[in-house]
């Protein structure tokens, strides 16, 4: 109970300082991620609710910031690649995979002090229709 407490609290005080806009956006991701997580629990094989949760997580990435950010954004990656080991021509995925990769550079940018980055390049999956 002490930690749902202080869970509250915390996310009290983040929405105190957002914008009316911000705090709907938020809680539009935050009960999409909960539905996306509900269906993927009735169907552990469904591609489209993984997508959508990871996308969910992406969006939330965004109200979050230094190492609760990175993480949240791995999860998302996570979610990604295991929509893509059940359907690997899933365009959304694919699409959302790499916008993922995108954030995980620029939070690695703006944490380092000498913005030198590696890349660590992931599997390629043949696209071309056929």
């Amino acid at each position: 109970l002490v930690g749902s407490e202080m869970c509250i609290r915390d996310r009290l005080r983040a929405l105190a300082g957002m914008g009316r806009e911000d705090v709907e956006r938020l809680l539009f991701f935050e009960d999409a991620r909960e539905r996306a997580e509900d269906e993927w629990c009735k169907d552990p094989s469904d591609a489209h609710a993984l997508t959508r949760w990871g996308g969910s997580l992406l969006e939330l990435a965004h109200f979050r910031q230094g190492a609760d950010a990175v993480e949240m954004i791995e999860e998302a990656v996570s979610k990604f690649e295991e929509a893509l080991v059940i359907n690997p021509r899933k365009h959304d995925a694919l699409w959302c995979l790499g916008n993922a990769y995108t954030s995980q550079v620029r939070q690695r940018v703006s944490s380092s002090s000498t913005n030198l980055i590696t890349f660590d390049h992931g599997k390629c999956v043949d696209a071309s229709p056929g």
